[in-house]
């Protein structure tokens, strides 16, 4: 959402009881004055003078926001990705360099068939983590994409894109 005042304007994100925002110094002292009226403010700021109190990294949402001569920088929830790897027993795998690839035209067969009732649960669970984490990667967002059109019905090929995925 936008808050506006007369010298400009910040963007605000809101999750839960957390306000991101992000502007010019004085339009977010005065966003911070009006939202202090009616709650309790705990803040913190990001940002280049240190003189002034602002931090140059922080966590946000269980991200990692910093800031670097070169620029902003954005680090994912890494828990979330230790939480995939587990979850699919793949704490030893070899990794790959692409998080999808094709199916081969011989193994398309194989591929079609359902995975085992007991596996359901499990596939949607790691896939839902996927598809979370994918939001701040989109290096994986089409291979998740890919894993998460079994979510009704798992297929092996479903399941296979979702270990790919870990690796």
């Amino acid at each position: 959402s936008r808050w506006r005042r007369r010298s400009g304007a910040i963007s605000v994100l809101m999750h839960g009881d957390d306000f991101i925002a992000v502007g010019y110094r004085d339009d977010i002292k005065e966003f911070r004055k009006a939202v202090a009226q009616r709650f309790t403010v705990k803040d913190k700021v990001l940002g280049t003078d240190t003189r002034q109190g602002e931090i140059k990294e922080t966590r946000v949402l269980n991200r990692v926001l910093r800031i670097k001569p070169e620029g902003w920088e954005y680090e994912a929830d890494q828990r979330r990705t230790e939480l995939i790897v587990r979850g699919l027993g793949m704490d030893k795998a070899k990794g790959v360099k692409t998080p999808g690839e094709e199916i081969p035209s011989w193994k398309l067969d194989e591929e079609e068939q359902p995975i085992e009732r007991d596996q359901v649960t499990r596939f949607r669970m790691i896939a839902a983590r996927a598809n979370y984490l994918a939001a701040d990667r989109p290096d994986i967002q089409y291979a998740v994409k890919e894993c998460c059109r079994g979510m009704a019905a798992p297929l092996q090929k479903h399941w296979n894109l979702l270990k790919r995925l870990g690796r």
